[in-house]
């Protein structure tokens, strides 16, 4: 299992001025769906 810095890689787009989209879900399946496919995503 790959051990990933959320804060780390989070702060690291943030330094770069990439857009970066933030995905809000309800529940966890859906959370755990979508962060497949986008980097920041709060429940």
């Amino acid at each position: 299992m790959k051990n990933i810095q959320h804060g780390t890689a989070f702060r690291g787009e943030i330094l770069d001025k990439n857009i970066i989209p933030i995905i809000g879900a309800y529940d966890a399946l859906s959370a755990s769906l979508s962060s497949k496919y986008f980097n920041a995503v709060f429940c």
